[in-house]
Formats: C-alpha cells, sequence, structure tokens
C-alpha cells in the first residue's frame, strides 16, 4: 500500500502539469491581448486629452451658430448706430445653407441686404457700425450703384454745392460656423 501512494502522487503532479501546459498558451495570448489593450487605452487617453486642450483652443466663433432670428435686429441696431433711418433698409434675404452642407463639419450662412436712398459716406457709417457690433457676419459682397430713378444730385444747404448722389447699396453677408454634426460640441 505504501508503494502505491507516491506513485498515485507522481500520477497527480503529472496529469495536473500537463493540464497546466495545456492552459499556458491560451493564458500567454490573453496577456498579450490585455496588454495591447492597455496600451491602446493609453493612446485613446492620450488622444482625448489632445482633443480637449485644441477644443479648449479654438476660437469662440466656432462654439456658436449665427442665429437668422437675430440678423433682422442687429441689421436695425447698424443702421440706428450709424444714424440712418429704418427706412433705407429695402430688403433682407436670409438664404438657408445647401443639404450637403449639414454633414460638413463647417458651414456657411448667407444673407442679401439692400439699402437704398443713401449717400456714400452714410454707406461708410454704416458698414463700419457693421464691422464693430456683428463680427461673425463678414461681408462678402458689396453692389454699390445710383438709385434707379435718382439721377441728378441733391443740391445741399449751401448755393452751388452739390451732395453725394443716392446710392443703392447690395451688401452680401456670410457667417462661418461650426456644425455640432462635424464633432464639435
Amino acid at each position: 500500500m505504501r508503494s502505491s501512494v507516491p506513485l498515485a502522487w507522481a500520477a497527480a503532479l503529472l496529469g495536473g502539469g500537463a493540464a497546466l501546459l495545456v492552459t499556458v498558451p491560451p493564458a500567454r495570448s490573453a496577456r498579450e491581448r490585455a496588454a495591447a489593450a492597455c496600451a491602446e487605452l493609453v493612446r485613446a487617453e492620450s488622444d482625448v486629452r489632445e482633443i480637449m486642450a485644441l477644443r479648449a483652443g479654438l476660437p469662440e466663433w466656432t462654439r456658436r451658430r449665427p442665429s437668422d432670428a437675430a440678423l433682422a435686429p442687429s441689421v436695425s441696431a447698424a443702421l440706428g448706430a450709424a444714424g440712418l433711418s429704418a427706412s433705407v433698409l429695402s430688403s433682407l434675404t436670409v438664404n438657408d445653407p445647401a443639404a450637403g452642407e449639414s454633414d460638413a463639419p463647417a458651414a456657411r450662412r448667407r444673407a442679401t441686404l439692400a439699402l437704398t436712398s443713401l449717400t456714400l459716406p452714410e454707406l461708410g457709417r454704416f458698414l463700419r457700425a457693421w464691422r464693430e457690433r456683428e463680427p461673425d457676419w463678414v461681408i462678402a459682397s458689396l453692389d454699390i450703384g445710383p438709385e434707379p430713378d435718382r439721377t441728378r444730385p441733391r443740391r445741399s444747404a449751401a448755393p452751388g454745392v452739390a451732395e453725394d448722389l443716392p446710392l443703392r447699396a447690395m451688401i452680401g453677408l456670410e457667417a462661418l460656423f461650426m456644425n455640432n454634426a462635424g464633432g464639435l460640441r
């Protein structure tokens, strides 16, 4: 009986060792996958920190979308700041962005503003007031011409001195903004 105990122990050790040898390659593979996943997690964390730092450094205009509803009051305020009456505003048209722009990271809003019966100095005052009040909406195009039904200069109070011709100005406005769909929030 005593000789069978060491034999049983030897058989148990050999069986356990064989079972252990069978599990070593899968365990090693799992350990390598875990190490690779940890390394990927460290890289992802580094990338997230870099993205957050870059977003913090973005200009302020990328965080807001220009409001079409606020455009009309802004035009009126700029006219008032330039000393012009609201009757100078002939039309204001806001163009909707193209359908394909909704997926783009950045989009452009456009508006057209028509001013009539104003002089060149008055137009200059309006443009200065606009630039100071609405830096998001930049002037992309400007078409100035004489008012169609007025061809003669107005007379000033001083005899023999002519004032500027009344003008018609078509002003193209544009605002660039970042779409939330583009990944910035």
